[in-house]
């Protein structure tokens, strides 16, 4: 998954972040979080629990493999941005990890807001984060990444019917 997030405006808190040894160690940083606050130890049993108890049908199965093949080859599925050669575009990416860590994802998403079934308004909550870094464009549009992937992706919603 990858976040983007804005780099702080205040110069002192630039400043430790640059400088200050205690944020260059992610997991030590955790350990000084107070335990009450969370304990950070289980992390990995809750995480483990979400994607066993939280459920995806086989709709929205195929729903995900189906925006599976649009990123992949939108031009098997009528995706057009002006501009763009629709043939050359994406060159990979959109790997089957890539698409697992969507799944786990959406239940994620489907947990935090209290259900036990993914829906496929979760996948569309993180379908940026997990998965515009995993497609390859062709390097020619490279310098448009951004707004390119953006544009795809929000075709590729508009295109692929949800159940």
């Amino acid at each position: 998954m990858e976040i983007t997030m804005e780099t702080p405006k205040d110069r002192d808190i630039r400043r430790a972040l640059a400088f200050d040894p205690r944020f260059y160690d992610a997991d030590a940083l955790v350990r000084t979080v107070p335990e009450d606050v969370l304990d950070y130890r289980v992390l990995s049993d809750v995480a483990r629990a979400i994607q066993a108890e939280i459920h995806a049908s086989e709709a929205l199965e195929r729903y995900t493999l189906d925006l599976w093949n649009a990123v992949r080859d939108p031009v098997s599925v009528g995706i057009d941005i002006d501009g763009v050669d629709m043939s050359r575009l994406v060159q990979g990416g959109a790997s089957p990890r890539g698409m697992a860590y969507l799944v786990r994802a959406g239940r994620v998403a489907a947990w935090l807001d209290g259900r036990d079934m993914v829906v496929p308004e979760d996948l569309r909550t993180v379908f940026t984060e997990v998965m515009s870094h995993r497609v390859f464009l062709d390097p020619i549009y490279e310098l448009r990444r951004d707004a390119l992937v953006q544009a795809l992706f929000g075709q590729v919603f508009a295109t692929v019917p949800a159940p």
